[in-house]
């Protein structure tokens, strides 16, 4: 980094057209760096996202078996208290 900033110090002592040339070989250098920083945070952000849409499913997995364990016993219930008043011959009203 002291190397391209003493090249465009070396660059403005000659002319204005080369300290013009140096100020734009900086700029592109800068936003070369920045895209290179944001795709690695691009990268962690979808990775951490992946890791949060697996957690869901695996969230959402566990609460549909809860939720079917929970139906199927109601179900069973309400049979069998359907069984009961049919052989006690009571009217559920």
């Amino acid at each position: 980094m002291t190397e391209s900033l003493s090249l465009i110090e070396h660059a403005a002592q000659q002319s204005d057209r080369w300290l013009f040339i140096a100020v734009e070989v900086a700029f592109a250098i800068a936003i070369i760096w920045y895209i290179r920083k944001s795709e690695r945070r691009l990268h962690q952000v979808e990775s951490g996202k992946e890791e949060v849409q697996k957690e869901y499913l695996n969230h959402v997995k566990t609460e549909s078996l809860y939720n079917r364990t929970v139906i199927e016993e109601s179900t069973r219930a309400i049979k069998e208290f359907n069984n009961y008043m049919r052989r006690t011959g009571a009217k559920s009203d």
